[in-house]
């Protein structure tokens, strides 16, 4: 043992360390073309629409609205990789790009402050699937690992080259932008506090502060000069929207995401060997003034706090304070050395993180593997709707079905934060050419239109009604608000995709209790999960041949 924690510590077995690490970590990408992580077939869908522009299904339902946005990251990516491969291989490519990049960003950031081989920033894998992973927040987690990549390159250069540094900083300040700018404003923090460790450093040595802070002062702003520009001339500057701030019980739970997946039992155990190593080399870099850099200190501090200030909804977007908690955990790994424990320590420590990773993306691919053939089942159902259908999705709620919600396996829910497959009907316009009012169109965050007439029956972002109120075809209140589509519905779509039927024992009474929304619709197929309907536009509806 003591042997192979020798071999680590050289750069090939670092190396190939590095490699079995992140291998390990992708490895459920291979069990299924579509993953249960819930954003992802919006993603793919728009991905289509921007290739594929003179489809002629889909150019007659949207079209690309490119402008300033800083959320464009897959945008401009993926759309010329469908001149090259298929539309799921693309998408696994960037999932796994949201995968790795943020681990090598704090595998780079660590190098560059400590100037040393470690395997502590590599156990940063174990967090690379998280819950905002799961949820599909992918630009933002590309923007992370650019960040990180970019505070590296500039700590590296920036006594040495510091013209080479701040270009460098430039450049990835912009591209980090595109990302995401909570993105770009953790690389604001990183960089800001590296300069007020500078200031202390100077002021300790008994310099001048004002030269000093002019220099810095005119670093930070000439690195931020650009995206500050683009943010203020983008539509997220003045974008509204309901502003929500977490419950006490929501941001505790909230605290396990950099480590929540499937199984609460092994998130609890891993957030705890974490925190129990994490301390293990406090305590053994204790003696050492850089046991954790003030700069690090310093921004974990800060993203904590944010953490707690923060908003989980806000300009039309959600998830805002969460991301704050994992940019946090995600610095913990840059911060101290792992070569001052004991040979000993070091080898049970390699060992536990070691054999946790495995146990970790193999329970991922064991629930993915058990999602695809949930996937396949609703594609044998969508295969029933023609091309240039219009297909109203509706679903249980899980907020309004408790107990059927806690009884469902765990590759259709994300703990303790709902449905994994809210976006998963979108399948319909990736594979059928279909319309559903489920595509991500939101003109601050996606460069999509909806067009006319099909703008009327569609939402910028949202999740889908409950089947409950399919019943009504004239929605008040807040359900009027959400989901203003389903007035009138049936004069609008061609067939009604019911999602997680087996949580809706009641539906067939709902439906018929509407004598207008029973004359019109039949079922056309179903399976144990969803159940499609189709709507007639000549009521009464009759069944058709092969029904």
């Amino acid at each position: 043992m003591r042997l192979f924690v020798e071999a680590l510590r050289t750069k090939l077995g670092y190396d190939v360390a590095i490699i079995v690490a992140l291998t390990i970590v992708l490895l459920p990408l291979f069990v299924t073309q579509v993953p249960p992580i819930a954003d992802y077939p919006n993603h793919l869908a728009r991905m289509l629409i921007l290739a594929q522009r003179h489809d002629p299904y889909l150019s007659l339902m949207y079209e690309p609205d490119w402008h300033l946005i800083p959320n464009l990251a897959i945008d401009l990516i993926m759309p010329p990789l469908l001149n090259l491969m298929p539309l799921d291989t693309a998408g696994r490519l960037v999932l796994a790009a949201a995968l790795v990049l943020p681990v090598l960003g704090v595998l780079a950031l660590h190098r560059a402050l400590h100037g040393c081989l470690s395997i502590w920033p590599l156990a940063s894998s174990l967090i690379a699937c998280n819950l905002i992973f799961l949820i599909g927040l992918l630009n933002f987690l590309i923007g992370v690992g650019i960040a990180l990549l970019t505070a590296a390159g500039w700590t590296a250069l920036h006594s040495r080259r510091p013209v080479l540094a701040l270009a460098l900083l430039m450049v990835g300040a912009v591209a980090t932008f595109f990302c995401h700018v909570i993105s770009l404003f953790f690389l604001g923090i990183v960089i800001a506090c590296t300069i007020i460790e500078f200031l202390l450093s100077d002021w300790r040595r008994g310099l001048h502060l004002m030269p000093s802070l002019g220099r810095y002062g005119g670093e930070l702003m000439l690195g931020f000069a650009v995206p500050a520009w683009l943010y203020l001339n983008s539509p997220l500057r003045s974008a509204h929207g309901t502003i929500e701030y977490a419950s006490a019980k929501l941001k505790l739970t909230e605290v396990l995401s950099p480590v929540l997946n499937y199984y609460p039992v092994l998130d609890v155990v891993t957030g705890g060997l974490i925190g129990l190593s994490l301390l293990a080399l406090v305590w053994a870099n204790r003696k050492h003034k850089d046991v954790l850099p003030l700069r690090i200190g310093l921004s974990i501090a800060f993203l904590l706090l944010l953490f707690v200030m923060t908003p989980f909804r806000a300009k039309g977007g959600a998830w805002f304070d969460v991301r704050f908690f994992l940019m946090a955990t995600l610095l913990a790994f840059v911060g101290p050395r792992f070569s001052l424990l004991s040979p000993t320590h070091r080898a049970m420590l390699i060992l536990g993180l070691g054999v946790l990773l495995i146990v970790r993306s193999a329970s991922v691919a064991g629930v993915w593997y058990e999602h695809e053939e949930y996937v396949r089942s609703l594609q044998h159902l969508l295969a029933r709707v023609p091309p240039g259908a219009r297909v109203l999705v509706a679903r249980a709620d899980p907020q309004l079905h408790h107990l059927w919600w806690h009884s469902v396996p765990p590759d259709r829910r994300i703990v303790g934060f709902g449905s994994a497959d809210d976006n998963l009907p979108v399948l319909l316009l990736t594979e059928r050419r279909a319309f559903t009012p489920l595509l991500f169109a939101d003109p601050s965050q996606q460069p999509i239109r909806v067009r006319d007439p099909y703008r009327a029956w569609s939402i910028e972002v949202g999740q889908p009604p409950d089947y409950s109120l399919l019943g009504n075809t004239h929605p008040s209140g807040e359900a009027a608000e959400r989901f203003p589509y389903l007035r009138n519905w049936p004069e609008h779509f061609d067939f009604v995709l019911v999602l997680d039927s087996d949580g809706a024992p009641d539906l067939l009474t709902v439906l018929s209790n509407n004598a207008a929304v029973a004359a019109r619709i039949m079922p056309e197929a179903g399976t144990d999960v969803a159940v499609l309907f189709r709507v007639c536009h000549l009521a009464p509806c009759m069944p058709t041949s092969g029904t």
